[in-house]
């Protein structure tokens, strides 16, 4: 539960950043990693607060000053579903944006019709290859995002180590690592192609209304890295669909994507978050073993 005095000074940060709006509502909506995020209603408009909580997680991947200018750009360069940023407030350490109706995509998703999940995921592609495309590298970089360069193959060892050393040993698991390594080696050795990437655009950050796309939050994990990484969570948790989402980001880009590759993101990402799911809480490893079995069915039948 909130205290008042935190609604209190989300109140005041909002009426001193908007002079000319009298606050008449606030509530809280929830926690991340990082974060708390606020809904706020004026005597003109909705908004949301998003706060860096002082007993934040991870310092290394929270800095809202930063999501403020991402944000910023793209809403001058009029990418649609993106939030439209209104400040960024270096006391409070916040950033206000207009809120976006909808529900999460998880909860909207099973009452959406056939037609309406294909129609999502074509918004999505389409969606992707403008946010990749929309800032540069070099103004990526020139805005301090990181670059993301760990190859599957690295990533795929790393874990490999620290399921062996941190948690469990096991056939099944020596036998999925051999397979995934075995269909690593048979992709194509090209570059990946490199962008702005929103790195965390899952399940719980894109909103539905009225059974379509009504936009996407949370640019905080913003990075320079490959493309195809950018798509692990549609592997993870929607793969029948994957293949609408692929079709519609390269008719809209051009661009050819690999989804054995994107399959293999989404693996890593699954063992990620596993991994350190059972780190902290001691508990997860029959999910892994779950998770492993649903990837070694897809990349077979890929």
């Amino acid at each position: 539960m909130v205290a008042q005095k935190d609604l209190e000074k989300v109140k005041e940060s909002v009426e001193t950043k908007l002079p000319n709006e009298k606050v008449v509502g606030i509530s809280y909506l929830g926690r991340g990693a990082c974060n708390d995020l606020y809904y706020c209603r004026t005597n003109s408009g909705e908004y949301s607060i998003k706060q860096e909580r002082l007993d934040k997680l991870d310092e290394e991947k929270n800095n809202l000053e930063l999501e403020y200018k991402i944000l910023k750009i793209f809403n001058d360069r009029g990418l649609n579903f993106t939030p439209e940023v209104l400040y960024y407030d270096s006391k409070s350490k916040s950033i206000c944006y207009k809120y976006i109706q909808g529900d999460l995509l998880n909860e909207a998703w099973p009452n959406l019709s056939e037609d309406q999940r294909k129609s999502v995921m074509t918004e999505l592609g389409e969606l992707h290859h403008k946010i990749h495309s929309s800032i540069s590298i070099k103004e990526a970089q020139r805005l301090g995002l990181k670059v993301h360069d760990v190859s599957i193959k690295e990533e795929l060892a790393q874990y490999k180590k620290i399921i062996k050393e941190k948690i469990v040993e096991s056939d099944r698991l020596h036998e999925l690592f051999k397979k995934t390594e075995e269909f690593l080696s048979s992709l194509s050795d090209s570059e990946p192609i490199q962008s702005i990437i929103h790195g965390d655009l899952h399940q719980g950050n894109i909103l539905i209304k009225d059974r379509r796309l009504s936009g996407v939050v949370d640019f905080g994990d913003c990075v320079v890295g490959d493309i195809e990484r950018d798509f692990s969570h549609y592997a993870r948790h929607y793969p029948e669909y994957l293949d609408d989402l692929i079709n519609s980001y390269e008719k809209s880009s051009g661009i050819k994507l690999k989804k054995e590759k994107i399959l293999l993101y989404g693996l890593l990402t699954d063992i990620e978050k596993i991994v350190y799911h059972v780190n902290k809480y001691g508990s997860g490893v029959e999910r892994l073993f779950q998770k492993l079995d649903m990837y070694s069915k897809i990349l077979k039948d890929s």
